[in-house]
């Protein structure tokens, strides 16, 4: 083939590890390949001696694969040989070529690349729609790897679709079977060593980096608000560390689609081409794929280059298409360990002192309410205090006094639960509860009222049961309004509590105001229950460190019977064995102290 004169100068440009080339030809042909023999030399494993040839043909430039184990690549699509356009990407292997044609004789050097995009993908300033190249669904990836048909009866790609670009030295399949082994083993080694969710995903992310050309990579979970969040950051050594910036656009496309997706050159598409985030963080290509297991999106994967000589092609999507989905199943099984590892905290923290269906409600309702963050709070607080415990103990050996003590505050304790209540601590023979915490409860202060007349009916049990001289009383102090509720404490410990003014006054109603049998309200939890409660006013008085006084208001008792009950009241059956094992312990201590039972009152301590 001969020279001409006329003919039309090529640019080439691309880069090897961290050298970068830029070159510029009139002669033709140009052989390119792993040897050294050719004109456009390209020192690289997967890069045949011999790949490509690009020759001057007529009035045009041709590329032509002359055998490239790995094939030649225009503008991301497999030829044999095509013209080239005015602007295009040629890929041998691994090795990505950014190629463009000038008529310009005086110049010797490189020009810069026009801005016009590469054929295959859509102009900046057209409203075509966004042009990815996609893999395979990821529901059909599972029948890829066993050889067999999907159920829709389309056959499954060859496995071969999976594999980078082959050694060039490998003469059979029997290396493509050892790297898909290989990447299994990576995979399998990273589900089954990973003792955390945090530790699983770190991992996989690795063997992303491990396989993959990538500089920065995230694995994402969609919020409660939609917006996917990373969860795992990983990025290249030399790139910086800031913040990952995560698209939107791209992570709900792979999640509506169920599709891994790749955009080659984000500047050249109108929809990414002005995202902050990827301006900012000079993103040149990016691909997303799911973590797709049963039927759902458990997360995404996502990486991205800032280098825009080596852009990520479509053997690197599939690629991570295949890692996604052969972790999708440890991903799924790490959440859902994860969820029931936080159920179970919850739970542990809160079943000695909430109610059995409050429990059950914080757990559903996870994800939604941050329980344990501190936060204001509408609440009522209680508080009671026996009076006339300690004579009583006085004739109890000290292992007696514990145990009458417990079988009183289980008794309490399942009121407290039967009206929605959460039992803050027991101190000495006090005890705090609090209503409308840990979830919201619009009937708080009527809730902590009831709870504190049937403390009170629960008490004269008692006494009746115990046929003694010395009976027993409780005070009992309630007030209603803001306060703070959460994990409160020190770093090394914290206990869920509640704090602040309401709380303070609540106890200054019970040890100040409230006498023994008596239950002592604030004015805000007055208003709240009024409608339902007899009340007597007192006198405005000045509690202790208040500078204020106050108006505070006896319960004498409910307008009506009705008005002691909950509308949907149903003791729960944790409630009715808790309360079976009480009666047990109360006969038991009975005959330990060997105090007299009432024979009238024998029917109704066992009820």
């Amino acid at each position: 083939m001969n020279d001409s004169p006329s003919r039309d100068k090529i640019y080439l440009q691309y880069a090897l590890g961290t050298r970068h080339y830029d070159l510029a030809f009139e002669q033709s042909p140009l052989t390119l390949g792993r040897s050294l023999d050719c004109e456009i030399p390209i020192e690289h494993r997967t890069v045949s001696r011999k790949h490509a040839r690009l020759e001057w043909r007529g009035n045009r430039w041709w590329l032509v694969d002359i055998g490239g184990r790995n094939g030649t690549l225009l503008n991301h699509h497999k030829v044999k040989e095509a013209p080239m356009p005015e602007v295009g990407t040629i890929t041998l292997g691994a090795i990505t070529i950014k190629a463009w044609v000038r008529a310009d004789k005086e110049t010797t050097e490189p020009a810069t690349p026009p801005s016009t995009p590469l054929p295959g993908q859509s102009d900046p300033k057209s409203n075509e729609p966004l042009t990815i190249a996609s893999s395979i669904p990821a529901d059909q990836l599972k029948y890829l790897l066993r050889g067999k048909k999907h159920p829709t009866g389309e056959a499954a790609p060859s496995l071969k679709s999976l594999l980078p670009p082959e050694d060039p030295h490998a003469k059979d399949s029997a290396t493509h079977f050892a790297w898909v082994m290989e990447l299994f083993d990576q995979v399998a080694t990273a589900l089954l060593s990973s003792p955390d969710l945090h530790d699983l995903l770190k991992k996989i992310l690795e063997v992303v980096f491990h396989n993959l050309p990538v500089q920065r990579g995230a694995i994402c979970f969609q919020d409660e608000e939609g917006i996917y969040q990373a969860q795992e950051v990983l990025t290249a050594k030399h790139i910086s560390e800031t913040g990952m910036r995560i698209s939107q656009t791209i992570c709900k496309k792979v999640a509506e689609s169920k599709e891994a997706i790749l955009v080659y050159d984000v500047k050249s598409h109108q929809q990414f081409s002005a995202v902050t985030s990827l301006v900012q963080d000079q993103t040149a290509s990016v691909m997303a794929a799911p973590f797709f297991h049963e039927g759902k999106v458990h997360g995404i994967v996502y990486v991205d280059t800032q280098n825009s000589f080596t852009p990520l092609h479509d053997n690197h999507l599939m690629i991570l298409t295949t890692l996604a989905t052969l972790a999708s199943v440890g991903v799924a099984q790490a959440q859902l360990r994860d969820h029931i590892q936080r159920e179970q905290s919850i739970r542990s923290r809160l079943e000695r002192y909430s109610s059995p269906t409050i429990v059950d409600q914080i757990v559903a309702y996870e994800g939604k309410h941050e329980f344990g963050h501190a936060q204001a709070q509408d609440v009522s607080v209680l508080f009671s205090d026996l009076c006339g415990f300690t004579t009583l103990a006085e004739n109890l050996k000290p292992e007696d006094v514990a145990d009458f003590l417990c079988l009183i505050f289980d008794r309490l304790t399942r009121i407290v639960f039967e009206y929605s209540g959460t039992v803050d601590k027991y101190m000495g023979d006090a005890l705090m509860a609090i209503f409308g915490a840990p979830l919201e409860q619009p009937q708080h202060p009527l809730l902590a009222v009831q709870a504190a007349i049937r403390m009170r009916e629960e008490i004269e049990k008692i006494n009746q049961e115990l046929n003694i001289s010395n009976k027993i009383a409780m005070r009992i102090g309630i007030n209603s309004g803001r306060a703070v509720v959460g994990d409160i404490g020190s770093a090394r410990r914290q206990d869920y509590t509640v704090i602040g003014d309401t709380v303070n006054i609540a106890s200054r109603l019970e040890s100040s105001v409230a006498k023994p049998g008596q239950i002592a309200i604030g004015p805000s939890t007055y208003k709240a229950v009024e409608e339902w409660m007899v009340c007597q006013k007192l006198d405005a008085i000045k509690l202790k460190g208040k500078s204020k006084k106050i108006r505070p208001y006896l319960v004498l008792h409910a307008k009506s019977e009705s008005a002691l009950h909950l509308e949907d009241s149903s003791l729960s059956e944790e409630s009715r064995e808790l309360s079976d094992t009480a009666s047990q312990s109360w006969d038991s201590l009975r005959k330990q102290l060997e105090i007299p039972l009432n024979p009238d009152t024998t029917k109704k301590g066992n009820e």
